[in-house]
């Protein structure tokens, strides 16, 4: 893994199998150029290496200002909420399409 500045860590977590590790950043996005306006946050998985120690890596978009925190519903699926900053009171919830492997 790399460290990008000003990248903020939000949660951490694995998914119910215990094999791919959930990380998101609120403000991966926020200096690059590169990105869409006002697109901030990512969410990365990481798949498990047989010792445990983090192995394939994937980078998905976050659907609205940043990811925040996350959850697996019962079938597996991620659902995360997401933060907009400039509107401090709103936050909404997002069920996340991915696939770690």
């Amino acid at each position: 893994m790399t460290h990008r500045s000003g990248v903020s860590g939000a949660w951490v977590s694995f998914d119910p199998s215990g094999t791919v590790l959930v990380v998101t950043e609120r403000l991966a996005n926020d200096t690059d150029p590169t990105s869409a306006a006002g697109d901030e946050g990512v969410i990365n998985t990481f798949v498990l290496n047989a010792d445990g120690t983090p192995g394939t890596h994937r980078e998905f978009d976050a659907t609205g200002e940043g990811p925040l925190g996350f959850a697996f519903n019962k079938a597996g699926a991620l659902l995360t909420t997401e933060q907009f900053e400039a509107h401090p009171a709103s936050a909404t919830a997002a069920p996340m399409g991915i696939a770690a492997r």
